[in-house]
């Protein structure tokens, strides 16, 4: 009999571990394939004071994306999902991508796309920095805007990465060398995530964020052949648990939101 109360109570604290673990590590998200999601979307972004000219750009780049159905969506309203096994199917992106091989967007661009007036860059750049992806051309009509864009994005070389501190001290010191301020005074704040081997630091996800009370709002292109995502979570940790998987395989690693480190690896 006490064996039988023990193995019982053995088991309830392991059924209650794996629904804490559950509840800590499920975030629902929506890909905006539905008009009323990309509705949400805006005003989220409208009241975090993100430009109704620039929303209306990167929403017309999502629009396009859809034109050609992309298969196993959140096609209207919000999915529940567990972090650690979240993604999507290869073959499915490489099948919308033949289909519609001009709607590719990375997720660099399509977070630069909304922030880019609310980031603060020098008046004359410190030098012509490396053209980051071929395809801010097509999106970027101004040529200061892909200036600056391949200045934030640029790989930060030259710095000695022997932790993840010493990397993110390492893009800390890059944004202040050439000029880039990120206190532009908006709500909506640009998130982003670098890694490295050991040499060079290099720019693994971008995003963009709106804190709401305790929740967090993620709006992203998950991928260049992937879809688009409007994400909540639960608060900062969660957030940076779901971001941190982008970089599982660099010894160092770090995830900003604007200027400021909310984590190292």
């Amino acid at each position: 009999m006490r064996r039988r109360i023990a193995l019982l109570a053995v088991l309830a604290a392991v059924v209650l571990l794996i629904a804490v673990y559950v509840k800590r590590n499920t975030f629902s998200y929506t890909n905006l394939v539905d008009e009323a999601d990309r509705i949400q979307a805006r005003v989220l972004l409208e009241e975090a004071g993100v430009s109704r000219e620039n929303i209306d750009g990167l929403f017309s780049l999502i629009e396009a994306f859809y034109q050609d159905p992309y298969p196993y969506l959140a096609e209207q309203g919000f999915q529940r999902a567990l972090i650690p096994l979240f993604s999507y199917r290869d073959q499915d992106a490489f099948d919308h991508f033949d289909r519609q091989p001009d709607s590719s967007l990375t997720c660099r661009m399509a977070a630069f796309l909304l922030l880019k007036d609310s980031i603060r860059f020098p008046d004359v750049l410190p030098t012509a920095p490396e053209e980051k992806d071929p395809m801010s051309q097509r999106c970027l009509a101004a040529e200061q805007d892909r200036l600056h864009y391949n200045l934030l994005f640029a790989n930060v070389e030259g710095q000695a990465v022997r932790s993840s501190e010493d990397l993110a001290t390492g893009v800390s010191d890059y944004w202040s060398e050439v000029g880039i301020d990120f206190s532009g005074g908006v709500k909506a704040k640009l998130l982003t995530v670098y890694g490295s081997d050991g040499g060079e630091i290099q720019n693994f996800h971008t995003a963009v964020a709106i804190s709401s009370g305790e929740e967090i709002w993620l709006l992203e292109k998950y991928d260049p052949l992937y879809p688009y995502q409007l994400s909540r979570f639960t608060g900062e940790a969660q957030l940076v648990c779901y971001l941190r998987r982008r970089v599982l395989g660099c010894p160092y690693a770090a995830v900003f939101q604007g200027g400021e480190c909310l984590w190292v690896k």
